[in-house]
């Protein structure tokens, strides 16, 4: 299921995490080979606002799907996460992709022109389009296509995305992975 929030967020530090987009960004390209933006200091409250996006797309889930899991049973964890700078007349160089790797995919719509482009998903046949504006973030299971259309805008569009991974704390359901804390490294 594919669902949009809307983050609440200051002028000023919307600014200070575009601002640390460009620095990571190379002038060629408009989006940061950087994947662990989640690791700057400016993103602390941004994790958790994510967090609690997180916890409220989980207590949408029906409690009766297979793969439901409990708000206060989850256990959150960024995997990776990076900055895109899509300037006006601009495409993604990324067509239809997915990050099948993880539970759930987000995206901050940090600032969002107008005409700055919707994002589209794709699961199996059925296409959807999803209007997006300025602080709203969107969240989807990880194995959904999707895409971003050129911004038409006027000024350049910022997101910043990421995967994530949940396990069950209390490791009593089959359909999530046992906590971190119970894994070993081979």
């Amino acid at each position: 299921m594919i669902h949009k929030f809307e983050l609440t967020t200051d002028d000023v530090y919307r600014q200070r995490l575009k601002d640390a987009i460009d620095q990571v960004i190379p002038d060629d390209m408009n989006t940061s080979e950087q994947t662990n933006l989640h690791f700057v200091d400016d993103w602390k409250m941004l994790q958790i606002k994510i967090k609690e996006t997180v916890l409220s797309y989980l207590s949408l889930q029906p409690t009766d799907y297979h793969l439901y899991l409990p708000p206060e049973n989850a256990d959150i964890w960024i995997m990776k996460s990076w900055g895109v700078k899509t300037n006006p007349k601009e495409m993604l160089r990324y067509g239809n992709h997915n990050h099948a790797y993880a539970h759930l995919a987000f995206c901050y719509y940090l600032d969002v022109p107008d005409k700055g482009g919707n994002t589209f998903f794709q699961d199996g046949f059925m296409e959807s389009q999803h209007p997006v504006k300025s602080n709203d973030i969107m969240l989807w299971p990880g194995h959904i296509e999707h895409r971003i259309p050129t911004n038409l805008g006027d000024k350049p569009r910022y997101t910043i995305a990421g995967d994530l991974m949940l396990f069950d704390k209390t490791d009593t359901n089959v359909h999530w992975g046992s906590p971190v804390d119970k894994w070993i490294k081979l």
